[in-house]
């Protein structure tokens, strides 16, 4: 009788299993149309977002032309999006520490994060200021 009720429970959770991957790929697809198709005016939308911000609150800290001429202060320009997305979501959530930046990261959303890590990211690296 226990072999019986291993198999049979087995049963149902194979049976359970394949019709959750079944219906998560079905929805999926569907999805990843809709997301495709508005991702270039949503990237667009973000990345003048992302420039905005940085001329706003962080360029004068990190540099616009120039490394910042602060050398703890970390070059933002050519940084990899996840790394700053990091980063930044850290100073939000108290993980990282730095009294300046607490305050700057409150007054932007996790969207803002996102766009201004997407448009630093798709920046040329700053040259040195010694080497000008």
């Amino acid at each position: 009788m226990k072999a019986w009720l291993s198999v049979s429970g087995l049963m149902f959770l194979l049976a359970f299993v394949l019709i959750a991957v079944l219906t998560l790929s079905l929805g999926g697809e569907e999805e990843a149309v809709t997301v495709s198709e508005s991702a270039p005016v949503k990237q667009e939308q973000s990345l003048e977002r992302g420039r905005q911000l940085a001329e706003q609150q962080c360029n004068a800290c990190h540099g616009s032309h120039v490394s910042p001429l602060v050398g703890t202060y970390p070059k933002l320009h050519g940084q990899k999006y996840d790394y700053l997305v990091k980063q930044l979501s850290d100073f939000k959530q108290d993980h990282r520490k730095d009294l300046y930046m607490e305050k700057q990261i409150q007054l932007v959303s996790q969207e803002d994060i996102q766009s201004v890590a997407l448009y630093f990211s798709q920046q040329d690296p700053l040259p040195n200021p010694s080497a000008q």
